[in-house]
């Protein structure tokens, strides 16, 4: 289910909000995240809580639901 809400993110350009677990610490956060590339391992996206193009391993995402397109922004 995961991949099918992301791979439809990047086909309909929509942000996806994921529930990801951190590799160092284990913590579990909540991320709206817009996905600029994918690969087999890797989701390259643009953060909106960090304000930052992050890595995010495919295996760490646990959870993804369509996201709210944000007013104002660039991204």
């Amino acid at each position: 289910m995961v991949d099918i809400v992301l791979q439809q993110a990047v086909r309909k350009n929509e942000p996806v909000e994921i529930i990801y677990m951190d590799n160092r610490a284990g913590a579990i956060t909540q991320r709206q995240i817009r996905i600029y590339r994918m690969t087999a391992e890797t989701v390259k996206a643009y953060c909106y809580e960090r304000q930052a193009v992050r890595t995010f391993r495919r295996d760490h995402i646990l959870a993804a639901q369509r996201g709210e397109r944000r007013r104002g922004s660039r991204q």
